[in-house]
């Protein structure tokens, strides 16, 4: 389902133009790139740009591939912004001179995108309810999930646009 090897190395944000003239982006994580396919249908290209800078970081500094991260990857991920360590991956530029990690707004963007790629994958069912960060707090303005999910599930605004009804 989507199993790939993400080597942090290998990863870069890839931008060219469609067959229409649209702007493309990629960070070479198949998954994550058709979730950037879906936001630039409906963001501006800029919003694309960060949204695949921020999952390639995110790919980068996790290393695993979609469906083998696990809440507990993404809270390292939120650790990993803010004391400016990742685990082995190097150090993630600080936000301040002289201070570690990145700003508390970029932590949120960061987790936000995060959030709405598992949300798309879940509810496209490419990965299961115990992958990324399924079973994280609701999101301001989550909606109920649509009949037929379990009880009490919930879908961020993103993810709310693709369920039929």
């Amino acid at each position: 389902m989507g199993a790939c090897a993400v080597g942090g190395a290998d990863l870069r944000v890839t931008r060219s133009s469609s067959c229409c003239g649209e702007l493309a982006v990629g960070v070479g994580v198949p998954l994550a790139d058709a979730y950037l396919e879906f936001l630039g249908g409906r963001c501006r290209p800029n919003t694309v740009l960060a949204a695949a800078y921020d999952l390639k970081t995110f790919f980068t500094v996790v290393a695993k591939s979609p469906d083998q991260v696990r809440p507990a990857d993404v809270l390292a991920f939120i650790t990993a912004q803010r004391t400016g360590r990742a685990g082995g991956h190097g150090v993630l530029q600080s936000a301040e001179p002289g201070v570690a990690g990145v700003s508390g707004a970029t932590v949120r963007r960061r987790l936000s995108v995060v959030s709405g790629f598992f949300a798309f994958l879940q509810v496209r069912g490419d990965v299961g309810s115990q992958s990324g960060a399924a079973g994280a707090a609701d999101p301001p303005g989550a909606v109920p999930a649509a009949s037929g999910s379990p009880a009490g599930a919930r879908h961020s605004p993103a993810a709310a646009d693709l369920v039929p009804g």
